[in-house]
């Protein structure tokens, strides 16, 4: 386990990432095997390691971005599919893949939305959760479409959910996602009872 002070963290992080931009997850795992000690810098770091953790999971999304095709191929529920088969591979949660109504085309940019909303959910389900089943479930409504998923891991302080604390940036990153499809995103968490992520778009 490394111990730092938050000014040898200052120097020593960027050019440990920069060493390595090309794998975004090991970045994260340096970020985690990190203990960090309090400090005169200890503020500047923390939003240091803010943008730090930003750029890593914007790094991580251009990658899939390129793989992303089968949106414009075969649909959001084909996209999700792969997505989903991609972040467990090799994971021992099972990930399941629900979808009820007609299924539709809405419009380009909201689909993107909902498949990077997703991508930022499973990966943390796949990375953090500790889960045995992660669950995604896509619903055609009459007018709108609803984006859930859950798992039974091991969940996390419900005043994580605000994107506030480090190691939780994601549910901002989702938050926003749905903000700029006009949508509403809800999350459900607490320490053992798993993450709930739903998200309603119109369309």
């Amino acid at each position: 386990m490394l111990r730092l002070t938050c000014a040898a963290a200052a120097l020593f992080l960027p050019a440990t990432l920069l060493a390595q931009p090309a794998e975004p997850a090991e970045a994260e795992d340096l970020f985690a095997s990190i203990q960090w000690q309090d400090g005169p810098a200890t503020a500047q770091i923390t939003r240091l390691r803010r943008y730090l953790e930003r750029a890593i999971q914007e790094a991580r999304h251009a990658i899939w971005d390129l793989r992303s095709a089968n949106l414009e191929e075969g649909g959001l529920t084909k996209a999700l599919h792969e997505l989903g088969e991609r972040a467990f591979e090799g994971n021992p949660a099972q990930f399941k893949l629900t979808v009820t109504g007609t299924p539709r085309r809405c419009d380009q940019a909201t689909e993107q939305h909902l498949l990077r909303i997703a991508r930022e959910a499973l990966c943390n389900a796949a990375r953090h959760a500790q889960s045995t089943v992660v669950h995604l479930a896509l619903e055609y409504r009459e007018d709108e479409v609803l984006l859930r998923i859950s798992d039974d891991g091991c969940g996390c302080e419900a005043s994580d959910c605000t994107g506030e604390l480090i190691g939780h940036y994601g549910f901002q990153i989702m938050r926003e996602r749905a903000a700029q499809a006009k949508g509403q995103f809800r999350v459900d968490t607490g320490p053992g009872r798993g993450t709930h992520i739903e998200v309603a778009v119109s369309a």
